[in-house]
């Protein structure tokens, strides 16, 4: 930190301030958002395998997180969501029964009973990714944001 010698060298300093809160305060957000979203794509990964969910889709259904910083300098927030159908790795699944309502897919049903109209589905239970990612980061996002805020500073 400078020392100044003169009252004007003094409210000079000063009146930088304010712009560098604001920008201290951009920056802190998006370190933090940036921060969740890796510990929360980390957790899908470990959830998903290799976050694409095989089965869904024809090649399947890429899952993950991202964030987006609104608002201005004064007040910034960041928006993070998921991305993809994490909803079925978050959520538990209910068991039920699948219809079939062509021939061609009643064909393809095969399997060791034979051809069928309906098949039963146990249902899954939910690993909670998400949930698990926000709780992995908050221990360490003070630290993140704090350091993100004063980077600029000079001290």
């Amino acid at each position: 930190m400078a020392t100044h010698t003169t009252v004007s060298s003094f409210t000079g300093a000063l009146a930088k301030w304010p712009a560098k809160v604001e920008r201290g305060q951009k920056a802190a957000v998006n370190a933090g958002a940036l921060h969740i979203t890796t510990h929360l794509r980390a957790t899908i990964a470990a959830a998903s395998g290799d976050s694409v969910l095989s089965g869904v889709g024809k090649k399947g259904a890429k899952v993950g997180a991202r964030y987006n910083v609104r608002g201005t300098t004064k007040d910034p927030d960041a928006l993070i969501t998921a991305t993809g159908p994490l909803h079925l790795l978050e959520r538990d699944t209910k068991a039920g029964y699948r219809q079939w309502k062509t021939r061609r897919s009643r064909r393809l049903s095969g399997g060791l009973a034979g051809p069928r109209m309906a098949m039963g589905h146990p249902g899954t239970q939910g690993k909670a990714p998400f949930a698990k990612g926000v709780a992995a980061a908050q221990p360490t996002i003070g630290r993140v944001m704090h350091k993100a805020f004063t980077a600029g500073w000079g001290f």
